[in-house]
């Protein structure tokens, strides 16, 4: 047999074995995408009844925005500024320093409540500012948490004493501090905080709700003094924690603005605070004007049901302690920019 006859008979036979498997090819990859999408409809289906029995709401007042993803860029701002007073070496003195403002760009994809999200901070990637700050938000329409993991060393200010002013500048003062808040809502079928800082719900009639929760910040405060007294203060640790009760409310207008407002002030159960100096340290004792408050206001607006655009704000207040020895006031905000799409 010839070269010739035995390379027309190899391509009488490939070609009539191609079809057949480009055909079972075609039959693998259909199964394929409909075990795919039939996959993804049923995560989506146990995710939207988790959800339903999760926080069942009512839609005449609350609803499920349309399409299924969220897209939002965030820009995000955020401070601290810490006021002390007291006495130090048996001097009086009073103390107001605050950090450099943070800005951080971020980018977050949700789908039906589920979000992740990329955060970028120019001045820490570029070692202008090694603060480090971390922020869990979850919000439902019943329960939620609010947590916060922060370090800096960026403070500036004044310390003021019988001696004369003191200038505060960057790596004298360290101050690393956790706070958490978690909550209940009452009218958690009416009422929706995630229509005013997460846009996975929109509230369509104005409403309000009490919360009952949990409040608890700890903080130490380092003080860096090259040429120290014995006396001299070296470092400040609070704790404390308690139950909180608020109210909230939701302002929907025709125009398609939402506006938020709440307070949830706590009633501190246990504090344990104490103070270092550089040759020893002392506990400060308990008292009743340990104070913890956490205030939240939002404003969103929705051009249409695609996209929108707002701006929300938390601020975290504790104060422990009092004049006649040490108190220690603490504020902490973060604001964020918003603007979003539906698809």
């Amino acid at each position: 047999m010839s070269r010739w006859v035995v390379i027309l008979l190899l391509w009488v036979w490939a070609g009539h074995l191609y079809p057949q498997e480009a055909k079972r090819s075609a039959r693998v990859i259909s199964k394929l995408k409909t075990r795919h999408k039939n996959f993804i409809q049923r995560a989506d289906s146990v995710l939207t009844e988790f959800q339903k029995h999760l926080s069942p709401v009512d839609s005449n007042y609350i609803v499920r925005p349309p399409g299924t993803w969220t897209l939002k860029v965030k820009n995000n701002v955020s401070g601290t500024r810490i006021k002390t007073k007291g006495y130090n070496s048996q001097e009086y003195f009073t103390s107001d320093v605050e950090t450099d403002t943070r800005h951080t760009a971020s980018f977050s994809a949700t789908y039906k409540g589920v979000t992740l999200g990329l955060a970028v901070n120019p001045a820490r990637l570029t070692g202008k500012n090694h603060d480090f700050e971390f922020n869990v938000n979850s919000y439902g329409n019943k329960y939620g948490l609010n947590y916060s993991y922060q370090t800096a060393s960026t403070f500036h200010g004044s310390v003021k004493a019988p001696g004369g002013e003191i200038k505060i500048s960057n790596g004298m003062v360290k101050f690393l501090a956790v706070t958490t808040t978690a909550y209940y809502v009452f009218n958690g079928k009416k009422f929706s905080l995630p229509a005013a800082f997460t846009q996975s719900y929109i509230q369509k009639r104005s409403a309000g709700s009490f919360f009952l929760g949990a409040s608890y910040h700890g903080s130490s405060l380092m003080i860096n003094n090259p040429s120290p007294n014995p006396e001299d203060l070296q470092r400040i640790r609070t704790n404390h924690a308690g139950i909180s009760v608020g109210y909230g409310y939701n302002l929907a207008t025709r125009h398609n603005w939402v506006m938020h407002m709440s307070l949830q002030p706590t009633m501190v159960l246990f504090s344990y605070n104490r103070l270092y100096y550089f040759d020893s340290s002392k506990e400060r004792s308990n008292d009743w004007s340990d104070i913890l408050v956490t205030a939240r206001v939002a404003v969103i607006h929705y051009f249409n049901s695609k996209y929108f655009c707002g701006m929300t704000y938390n601020y975290n207040h504790s104060k422990t302690g009092d004049s006649d020895r040490m108190s220690v006031s603490n504020g902490k905000w973060l604001g964020r920019f918003i603007i979003g799409m539906r698809l």
